[in-house]
């Protein structure tokens, strides 16, 4: 929707200040959630979530009609994966962001939706509120590295940002395997959500900006495929977290995140000089 809302000339800081505003509500919502956890009931707690819910619903009622362009009213499903497919194998830079995409859901978002929580009982021995400051402080790095990426100019090799980002990210969830306390572990989760916005936004600009109008839809169709990773790496790093302990499934989420990157840039150099928008026809 963002393209046919804002228009390609703002498309990337769109794409920034959008991901931003999710990153400030998961800045908020785990550090007001842990507290109202302490002290309210979980019943309560729930009520509450799907108050919000209800309140997003309304708002998504009220966006009204958006107009997208559309070559594809006649094809089918499968019929728009194949020509999703030609495209992303015609366009190197494209498979390059979409391997990086399902790297960072196998390796490094585990983190964020399963260890963190373990780290901040087990090790940390941290209570509710903790570890909503402790997710707190990692979005706060996200909203930080949101609006770092939505201030550009869009001119320059924005492909650096998420080599760069997802670099950032792994080596900040190596360093949190290595810190004794949980105060400490409050900054390294900055830089982890840092890296982790710089890497994101950057892939979903680069994305969008890449691929013709009429073939966006089945390019980020693919990209959300690439979220099925996440399951395969919550399962490898709870059973690595249940043998050796959650700080050697950190240690290793983070490093095997790292080779994998340096891996995909070996494989498609392009990724760190991205060109521009590239005119596409279907056959």
């Amino acid at each position: 929707m963002l393209p046919a809302v804002v228009g390609d000339k703002n498309l990337n800081n769109a794409v920034a200040l959008s991901r931003a505003g999710g990153d400030v509500t998961q800045m908020i919502g785990p550090i007001v959630g842990g507290v109202v956890l302490a002290f309210l009931s979980v019943k309560v707690s729930y009520g509450i979530i799907v108050g919000l819910y209800f309140i997003s619903l309304l708002c998504a009622i009220n966006i009204g009609k958006v107009s997208v362009k559309s070559s594809a009213a006649t094809l089918n499903v499968i019929n728009n994966f194949k020509v999703g497919m030609k495209f992303i194998h015609q366009t190197p830079v494209l498979a390059g962001l979409l391997f990086l995409a399902v790297i960072i859901n196998l390796a490094t978002f585990p983190i964020y939706f399963g260890l963190i929580s373990v780290l901040a009982k087990e090790v940390f021995d941290s209570t509710s509120t903790g570890l909503g400051f402790m997710m707190g402080s990692y979005s706060c790095g996200a909203v930080l590295g949101s609006l770092i990426a939505g201030g550009r100019d869009g001119s320059g090799k924005i492909g650096r940002f998420s080599i760069g980002g997802a670099v950032l990210w792994n080596g900040a969830i190596i360093l949190l395997a290595l810190i004794p306390n949980f105060v400490s572990s409050l900054p390294v989760l900055f830089l982890a959500g840092l890296g982790q916005s710089l890497c994101v936004v950057a892939i979903a600009m680069m994305l969008l900006s890449l691929t013709p109008d009429n073939l966006r839809g089945r390019v980020m169709g693919l990209r959300q495929l690439a979220v099925y990773s996440l399951p395969l790496g919550l399962l490898i790093s709870g059973t690595i977290a249940e043998m050796w302990g959650v700080k050697v499934a950190i240690f290793l989420d983070g490093l095997m995140g790292i080779l994998l990157v340096m891996g995909c840039v070996a494989i498609w150099p392009s990724l760190l000089n991205a060109s521009q928008p590239m005119e596409y026809k279907e056959k």
